[in-house]
């Protein structure tokens, strides 16, 4: 014998709109502050497209160059570019030479010492290897 079940009543379902979440009171801030930034960043996005558009209309179309006038300009930049390179190689040059003079005047002054003109006399008293190092341990332990 089957008994008959009584059926639950179904519950409502939940609107995503009715559930609210609580967030900590400084995420919230930091939030609204986003938004205000990006409210405000748009807006002078808009002004400043508005702005380019008016200027824009004020200039007149330009006319396109001729191909030969382009050609022109190109071959007058790379001569003024040969020209340059070939004048800043030039003044490099001179500083070369002037230093060189430089140099060599510096040298012409100086007086080389020789090792023949240095009179190496050796002292009477030569003091053998011990003598030597008793005197430098002295001296480095020397008590005041």
């Amino acid at each position: 014998m089957a008994k008959a079940k009584a059926k639950a009543p179904k519950k409502a379902p939940r609107k995503i709109a009715d559930v609210t979440y609580l967030m900590p009171a400084e995420v919230k801030d930091w939030i609204e502050r986003a938004s205000s930034k990006i409210n405000h960043l748009t807006s002078e996005v808009d002004r400043l497209k508005k702005e380019n558009d008016c200027f824009s209309e004020m200039k007149p179309k330009e006319k396109p160059e001729p191909k030969a006038d382009k050609d022109a300009e190109a071959k007058a930049e790379a001569k003024a570019k040969e020209e340059a390179k070939a004048k800043e190689s030039e003044e490099l040059q001179d500083l070369r030479y002037k230093r060189a003079k430089e140099r060599e005047k510096h040298e012409a002054e100086r007086k080389p010492l020789k090792t023949q003109d240095i009179l190496k006399n050796p002292s009477k008293d030569q003091p053998d290897l011990v003598g030597r190092l008793t005197k430098n341990l002295d001296h480095i332990h020397k008590r005041k």
